[in-house]
């Protein structure tokens, strides 16, 4: 069998699958990763998808695990389409044991978030990979998660500061302060839809964890919670529902 090197996830994690004959790394700095594989000249199997592109760049052959599967499973729907029920068994299989930035749905993470004490879910979430590969789809994904992380008790405020790592890493800094807010409103919403009350840790929490540069007011963030709210067709009053779940945060 073709001989690797494997990369360890950025999370800290180490990919847990193996192939036989692989050189796998002692830990050093990811980027020396590159130059390692250059000098044994062997490619880079990496699941970090910044780290896989500067290979690429460098001239060293790199590859991830859905490239591995279109390869040992022929003639099957795209691994890298999170859409098609096909791979989603493998995806979410394979992002419990820490394998970074896969396709996932939102059923995913949920799938692997268990009792969402601190595990998988959470490191999916705080990669920026998830963000970019949901591109357009986002914020329904992030809806879908946060309702079910807001039904459990004392678990939206550190799914959220999970988001926020990664969410934040996936935009351009000037966009940062935007992106903020939207993840904030709709952590909100999803306790509308939990009907549960948001904890009131979670905008303290939410603030604390980015600084001041990117936090926003929380009549700012109740602003976008309004707007978020508006593009539900399902909330009749969302003005109302907005300032039920912020008790207090003056209507500007």
């Amino acid at each position: 069998m073709a001989r690797s090197i494997i990369c360890p996830a950025s999370s800290g994690f180490s990919t847990r699958l193996a192939l036989p004959e692989c050189c796998r790394c002692t830990p050093q700095p990811l980027p020396a990763l590159i130059g390692a594989a250059r000098q044994a000249g062997l490619p880079l199997w990496c699941d970090d998808n910044v780290l896989r592109q500067r290979a690429r760049a460098a001239g060293v052959d790199a590859f991830s695990i859905a490239d591995l599967l279109t390869v040992l499973i022929p003639d099957q729907p795209d691994p890298s389409d999170a859409a098609d029920s096909y791979w989603e068994p493998a995806w979410t299989a394979l992002a419990s044991q820490y394998v970074a930035d896969l396709p996932l749905t939102a059923a995913s993470i949920i799938a692997i978030a268990g009792d969402w004490t601190p595990g998988p879910a959470d490191t999916a979430l705080a990669r920026p990979g998830w963000w970019q590969y949901l591109a357009g789809s986002w914020a329904e994904q992030w809806l879908a998660t946060a309702t079910v992380a807001a039904a459990a008790p004392g678990t939206l405020t550190d799914v959220t500061l999970a988001a926020l790592t990664g969410a934040l890493q996936a935009v351009p800094t000037s966009r940062s302060a935007q992106r903020y807010q939207q993840i904030a409103a709709i952590a909100l919403a999803a306790c509308h839809y939990a009907a549960v009350q948001p904890p009131p840790t979670t905008l303290p929490a939410m603030a604390g964890h980015v600084g001041r540069s990117v936090m926003a007011k929380p009549e700012h963030v109740l602003r976008e919670l309004i707007r978020a709210l508006q593009r539900r067709p399902d909330i009749p009053d969302p003005v109302g529902a907005a300032v039920n779940l912020l008790p207090g945060v003056p209507l500007s």
